[in-house]
């Protein structure tokens, strides 16, 4: 199963969080799990949202909020773990 743009926002907007605001990819893995969406489809489909502008990822800077839980959430693009994504569009 695909996500689409559309679909990815509802589910950040069932999260409480609105375009721009920063998410935790332990709220969203959380999230698409209810989904039964398989880590790979997961990742599918952030890496295709990220590559349409939708989304954009990126790694937590701050040491403190960089637990294991928060790395074992983390979506790796390019040999960077990204534990947070933002919503661009819709």
């Amino acid at each position: 199963m695909s996500m689409n743009a559309s679909e990815f926002a509802a589910v950040v907007a069932g999260l409480g969080k609105k375009r721009g605001e920063p998410i935790s990819m332990i709220d969203i893995r959380s999230a698409l799990d209810q989904k039964n969406l398989s880590r790979a489809e997961q990742d599918k489909a952030i890496k295709q949202l990220s590559k349409d502008g939708v989304l954009v990822v990126y790694p937590e800077t701050r040491n403190a909020f960089r637990t294991k839980e928060a790395d074992n959430a983390a979506i790796t693009v390019g040999g960077t773990k990204n534990h947070l994504l933002t919503l661009q569009l819709l």
